[in-house]
């Protein structure tokens, strides 16, 4: 993934080396599609089958418009806005109680 510098963003948490930021660009859509096809990207999310756009279009919309039981944030690279992967917090219910895995 790779960003346009000097372009604002909507930093959730940044840090030193990274920030965290919402899905936010067509380019954001365009990087998750290309990355599904990486083996690393499989590994670590778990997924058995490779992704259609339609299918990653359909989950960026859903990102986008917001869901109370998950936080989706893109890991960016301060030095060059270069896309490095995404945490994905989930299965947040009512009652504040978190239960998360890093992929």
């Amino acid at each position: 993934m790779s960003y346009e510098q000097n372009q604002p963003h909507n930093k959730y948490i940044e840090g030193n080396l990274i920030y965290l930021r919402p899905y936010e660009t067509e380019k954001d859509r365009e990087a998750l599609y290309k990355g599904m096809f990486a083996k690393e990207a499989n590994l670590f999310t778990g997924s058995t089958k490779p992704f259609s756009k339609k299918m990653i279009d359909q989950y960026v919309d859903k990102v986008m418009i917001g869901d109370h039981t998950r936080v989706d944030l893109l890991i960016i690279r301060q030095e060059d806005d270069a896309g490095l992967g995404e945490v994905v917090l989930n299965e947040i219910d009512q009652c504040e109680y978190l239960h998360w895995s890093i992929s």
